[in-house]
């Protein structure tokens, strides 16, 4: 049997104080993105908001790139197939302009919240996966497994 790459540094307990530090309304617009993308509506608008959530507006010049039709474009594509296969999900998302894997992470986890998590490398480091990367669809995926399982 393999060793996981994954090795949390955190204890049960201690995720558990941290969770209950964590400011869950900072994320309220970024849910409301999410469920409207869900519920059809593919706006500029509701990508801007999980791209200014995930990336504290970094970069936002870069998304400028895609117009708004392509990234309704995008977006129906994503919802239409349920995200179905994960790796096209992200392939699709990532193609946008400015958008690699951490960011759509954040767009698939608005948008299936009991399916996807976020990628970031601050997760990475709390699950001892220092020099794991961030821009893989394929370590993503395993990356999703592995905290679904957790």
């Amino acid at each position: 049997m393999t060793r996981s790459i994954f090795q949390p540094r955190l204890t049960c307990q201690e995720a558990k104080v941290l969770c209950l530090e964590y400011d869950v309304d900072a994320d309220f617009w970024f849910d409301v993105a999410g469920r409207c993308i869900l519920n059809k509506v593919y706006s500029r608008k509701n990508f801007e908001t999980i791209f200014a959530w995930k990336t504290k507006n970094r970069g936002k010049s870069r998304i400028q790139n895609n117009d708004d039709e392509r990234i309704e474009s995008v977006l129906r594509k994503v919802v239409e197939s349920n995200g179905e296969p994960p790796s096209a999900s992200i392939e699709a998302l990532t193609s946008l302009s400015g958008v690699g894997v951490p960011v759509a992470s954040a767009v698939m986890a608005a948008i299936f919240p009991e399916r996807f998590t976020v990628i970031d490398f601050r997760a990475l480091d709390a699950l001892g996966a220092n020099e794991y990367s961030t821009t893989s669809i394929e370590e993503y995926l395993k990356y999703t497994s592995y905290c679904k399982n957790l």
